[in-house]
């Protein structure tokens, strides 16, 4: 089907706003440089457009907003959890305060969301960073997994906090929990508390894990994705050729598994510190003479 008549308009408009955000720098962490070259992926008018409509899709959080993000989740969400579903009594209330001396053990422990052999790029270590230079906890209650057997059988811990930034498919957090002692998970309080999350993971947890509480600040669905863009569908059809065509083209060594994004959620979502594998690979791919507009 053709174009839209004011494509180039659109085309046009996206762009003025995406260089304010860098101007600005609500998009922080994002130079003119790198984005003008990311631009320069897209040659013909088919391509151009397919631009302005991933530009326009695009959701990024900042550091600052991470930040954010993460006070509102610890302060607000899991207190409002504690508080509807109360944990063991041996832990100590005036949560994240508690977390914060090292005169009595709350018996608490933030677990950041890690399998055994994550590095230390992934989400959840930034998020243990943020929390111990912004939220001031201390070192001792912040711990991998693989402590948690030392602070279940000997520091008489039963309430686990586990961080991550986002959680796509809920794979991640079912992969680290079946690293862990079982037992130990079952009869301890248990919550989830990513930043993101999908409701593919929503599903995925609850019915994996019925017990385990879930906190976020913000609930992705299929509308986030970018083949349901919110127009009539033959035109939405039209993008998802348009896109197809494009991995063809000028991303020929993407896998197949992250075409459309990990477990194919089509999301356009960006953290200053880290892509998710569930975005699209428009944003991250440094193959193929593709310049990215992030690098994971």
């Amino acid at each position: 089907m053709p174009l839209p008549n004011s494509w180039k308009l659109y085309d046009q408009s996206i762009d003025e706003r995406c260089q304010d955000l860098i101007d600005y720098r609500i998009w922080e962490g994002i130079s003119l440089d790198q984005y003008r070259l990311w631009r320069r992926n897209f040659s013909t008018d088919e391509e151009k457009f397919l631009r302005a409509c991933i530009l326009d899709s695009l959701l990024y959080r900042s550091k600052s907003q991470t930040i954010a993000m993460l006070e509102d989740n610890i302060y607000k969400n899991i207190n409002n959890t504690f508080r509807l579903n109360p944990p063991p009594p041996n832990a100590l209330k005036s949560f994240p305060e508690c977390l914060r001396s090292e005169v009595a053990d709350p018996n608490i422990r933030i677990v950041l969301a890690l399998k055994r052999n994550d590095g230390p790029t992934k989400g959840a270590y930034i998020m243990g960073r943020y929390i111990r230079r912004n939220l001031r906890i201390k070192d001792r209650y912040i711990i991998t997994p693989e402590s948690i057997d030392n602070a279940y059988t000997n520091e008489n811990v039963r309430t686990f906090i586990f961080i991550d930034d986002i959680s796509g498919t809920g794979k991640t957090f079912c992969d680290v929990h079946s690293e862990c002692d079982q037992i130990q998970l079952n009869s301890s309080y248990i919550i989830f508390a990513p930043l993101t999350i999908h409701e593919t993971a929503v599903n995925k947890i609850s019915a994996s894990f019925p017990d385990i509480k879930l906190c976020y600040v913000e609930k992705l669905d299929s509308t986030h994705s970018f083949f349901n863009f919110g127009l009539e569908p033959q035109l939405d059809q039209e993008i998802e050729r348009l896109y197809s065509n494009l991995i063809v083209a000028k991303l020929g060594t993407v896998s197949k598994r992250v075409k459309k994004g990990y477990g194919k959620l089509g999301l356009l979502y960006l953290f200053e510190h880290a892509c998710p594998n569930n975005s699209l690979p428009v944003l991250y791919h440094n193959r193929d003479g593709w310049n990215p507009l992030f690098t994971r």
